[in-house]
């Protein structure tokens, strides 16, 4: 899938028995990639089972256009053991392909086209809004007209929508 800022990305580490897991000393992480950076996701749940849950929160300016990449797992300080007491191999093994795993976190750009000269206008007149990539749900209710109103509005493709501008009276018009 495609995730933004916010979202959470969650990975389940299956093991062959039981394992508990104390993080007083420390949290068991797994190393991501995403992009260039490495980022850290962090052991949640499970303890006690054979599967253990970490996660990772996406931030703002994160992003990963060919699929993010599962590195090695760590106690971190923590310890992660068996009933009998025996620390846990860390060695991941079998992980599954992460590069349908994107990270887009940045906000498409809108240019405002075939808007009037003058900020002045008494006319009603057409714009057309151009995103520097597909978006959805953009709608004539996300346009704000200072002295006017949009209406008649209408989609090109999916980074390309029109509306007609109505001013309410002479003065300055902002979209």
């Amino acid at each position: 899938g495609s995730y933004k800022a916010g979202d959470t990305l969650s990975f389940t580490v299956n093991t062959s028995e039981n394992v508990t897991v104390v993080t007083t000393g420390g949290t068991p992480q797994i190393a991501l990639t995403i992009g260039s950076t490495t980022r850290q996701a962090t052991y949640t749940t499970g303890t006690g089972t054979s599967a253990l849950v970490f996660s990772y929160t996406v931030q703002a300016s994160e992003t990963d256009t060919d699929g993010i990449s599962v590195g090695t797992l760590s106690a971190n300080g923590g310890t992660l053991k068996d009933a009998a007491g025996n620390d846990m191999n860390l060695t991941l093994n079998s992980v599954g392909s992460t590069a349908a795993v994107l990270v887009d976190t940045t906000a498409p750009t809108v240019s405002i086209q075939n808007a009037p000269t003058a900020v002045n206008s008494t006319s009603p007149f057409s714009v057309t809004f151009e995103f520097s990539e597909d978006v959805s749900g953009f709608a004539v209710g996300d346009i704000l007209v200072t002295n006017g109103f949009a209406g008649n509005f209408t989609t090109t493709d999916a980074n390309t929508y029109s509306a007609d501008i109505t001013p309410d009276a002479g003065g300055n018009i902002a979209i």
